[in-house]
């Protein structure tokens, strides 16, 4: 009711009972000191009006029959307005040109090889440290409807074999952290986001792991595909600006075999810059 500037209807239907919000705005304007008049509208019926000498029936007066003249609209009201400029759309690092896998692909369609892989990620972010690791991965994977229960099946041993590697407990220890969504700008590139599947903060450097489920893997680092390296060295670029004091480093993990392959800076560098190169 305080939201109105000079009229308010208060009107309702149906029965009116004692103890009803009408009931209680009308016995609450009884009780003012200019008590409503009742008052016969034609084609209304009977209300009550309560009227104070200061509200203006005049739309174009004011209170005290003040002038409210509009006043004289600026010149830019009538202006065209400038087409909106879009805001500048973050790219992944994994959508940067380049191929992701060795020659001759890994026998799977592409499509495919995708969904595999954000199976293998799911799993690898969820299963360590659970007990019931095939009930949860069931419950992870019970909507993907292309997984059968022998391709579920090849998945969690192969999840498996990397979380119970000896080798990689340091990986999934308390503090590392999981699927960590970073930002940045990459210069040569422009505004980036995506998420880092394993990053381990020490004192003096930053460790950054990205797990590849590629079938076909390369024997060294040069023959790792550009695409991979470019999606390596944009969170290097990204992490580096959150990390200013600290080393970062990369490695991905290939999760075929359980082979953590370290990425040093050399493999990388100018990757970024080179973007027409196949």
């Amino acid at each position: 009711m305080t939201r109105a500037e000079q009229w308010l209807i208060v009107a309702g239907a149906g029965k009116q009972g004692d103890d009803c919000w009408y009931s209680h705005i009308a016995d609450g304007l009884l009780r003012m000191d200019t008590p409503p008049a009742t008052e016969d509208l034609a084609g209304v019926g009977t209300i009550q009006r309560v009227q104070s000498p200061e509200w203006a029936l005049n739309p174009g007066t004011a209170f005290g029959g003040v002038d409210t003249a509009l006043p004289s609209l600026p010149a830019w009201l009538d202006s065209p307005v400038a087409p909106a400029v879009p805001p500048s759309r973050h790219q992944s690092p994994s959508r940067l040109p380049g191929p992701k896998a060795l020659p001759g692909g890994d026998g799977l369609p592409e499509e495919e090889a995708l969904r595999r892989g954000r199976q293998v990620h799911l799993l690898l972010e969820h299963l360590p440290g659970t007990p019931d690791r095939a009930g949860l991965a069931t419950r992870l994977l019970v909507d993907d409807l292309l997984a059968t229960a022998d391709e579920r099946a090849a998945l969690l041993v192969e999840a498996a074999r990397i979380i119970d590697d000896p080798a990689f407990a340091w990986l999934f220890a308390p503090g590392v952290l999981a699927e960590v969504g970073v930002t940045g700008d990459v210069p040569g590139v422009g505004p980036m986001e995506g998420v880092i599947d394993r990053l381990v903060i020490g004192p003096d450097r930053v460790l950054v792991v990205y797990f590849k489920t590629n079938a076909r893997l390369p024997a060294t680092v040069p023959e790792v595909p550009l695409g991979i390296l470019r999606q390596m060295a944009a969170y290097r670029v990204m992490v580096s600006a959150l990390f200013p004091d600290q080393e970062v480093e990369i490695a991905v993990l290939w999760t075929a075999t359980g082979t953590l392959m370290s990425i040093p800076h050399d493999a990388v560098n100018g990757v970024l810059d080179r973007m027409g190169d196949p």
